[in-house]
C-alpha cells in the first residue's frame, strides 16, 4: 500500500458526496430489500464511482460494498463500503442525515475510516497507521470524559417489527431500564453517523442493540471513535462504544438490570 493513501481517497468520498447531494430527495427506487429496507440509484452511482476510482489507484486492493459489489475479498487490504448509509432519509430529502462511508481493512482489522455527510459538510477521518488521532474538517476531536451515569446522553438503536420477539423483549428491557437511569436517549438510525457524533462528544455512549448488524454500518465509524479515545465493543448481543469509562459504566448497568 501506498504510504498516503488516506487523504486521495479522502478527496474521492468528498467527491461522491458533492454529486449525490444534488439528488437528495430525487433518487429513484432501484431494488427493494429484506427489512424494510432498498437500493437506490444514488447509491449504485456512488459505489461504481468508488470502484472504479479505488481500483484504478489501488488494484491491490479488495472491494466489499454493502450493495452489489464484492471483489476479491481475501486480500490484505479490502476497502468496506457503505455508498449511502441512511438510505432512507437521503430518499424522502427531508431529514439531512445520511453519509458515505469508506473504510480500509487490514487481515480483518480496520485502520482507516472515512464518514462523509453532504448536508452539513462535515468530513470525518481516522487512520490507526498514522496514529495523529480522529478529525472532523481537519480539527482534531475526542470523545467525551468520564461522567455519572445520571448524566449521560446516549444513542441507542433498537431492533425493527420484523426482528424476533426475544430480541425486541431484551431490547426493551435493557432500554427502559436505562431511561430510569441516564440523562437522555436519543434515536435517529444512521450508525456510521452516530459513532462520529459519539467520536467528538455529541453523545456520551452509542449502543446498538438491534438483531441483525451490517459491518458496513459501523466500519468506519468505529476507527474513528477508537481513535478519538474511545472503546468499541462488539459482541453477539450488542455494539457500546464511548469513552472507555463510560462503557464500562454502562456494561456494568446493563447486567445489573
Amino acid at each position: 500500500m501506498k504510504k498516503d493513501f488516506l487523504y486521495p481517497t479522502i478527496d474521492l468520498v468528498q467527491e461522491a458526496g458533492r454529486e449525490i447531494k444534488s439528488r437528495f430527495g430525487h433518487a429513484i427506487i432501484e431494488k427493494h430489500k429484506p427489512n424494510d429496507d432498498f437500493r437506490t440509484n444514488a447509491d449504485t452511482w456512488v459505489e461504481e464511482f468508488l470502484y472504479n476510482k479505488l481500483k484504478r489507484e489501488y488494484p491491490e486492493c479488495g472491494f466489499d460494498s454493502e450493495e452489489r459489489i464484492k471483489e476479491k475479498l481475501d486480500s490484505n487490504y479490502v476497502w468496506v463500503l457503505d455508498p449511502i448509509d441512511g438510505t432512507k432519509y437521503f430518499f424522502q430529502g427531508v431529514v439531512p442525515l445520511y453519509s458515505v462511508s469508506l473504510a480500509l481493512k487490514n487481515d480483518d482489522k480496520i485502520i482507516q475510516g472515512i464518514v462523509y455527510i453532504p448536508e452539513t459538510k462535515q468530513l470525518f477521518y481516522a487512520s490507526s497507521v498514522d496514529k495523529l488521532g480522529s478529525f472532523c474538517n481537519d480539527n482534531s476531536i475526542s470523545c467525551s470524559n468520564e461522567k455519572p451515569i445520571e448524566e449521560m446522553s446516549i444513542f441507542i438503536e433498537v431492533p425493527n417489527r420484523n426482528d424476533p420477539e426475544i430480541i425486541i423483549n431484551n431490547a426493551n428491557e435493557i432500554y427502559l431500564g436505562l431511561q430510569k437511569k441516564v440523562k437522555r436517549i436519543r434515536n435517529f438510525g444512521v450508525g456510521s453517523i452516530t459513532l462520529c457524533y459519539c467520536a467528538m462528544g455529541g453523545f456520551d455512549i452509542y449502543l446498538n442493540i438491534t438483531a441483525k448488524r451490517k459491518h458496513y454500518d459501523f466500519a468506519a465509524g468505529q476507527i474513528i471513535l477508537e481513535q478519538s479515545g474511545g472503546a468499541y465493543i462488539e459482541n453477539e448481543k450488542m455494539i457500546v462504544a464511548g469513552g472507555y469509562k463510560n462503557v464500562e459504566l454502562l456494561l456494568n448497568s446493563i447486567e445489573k438490570k
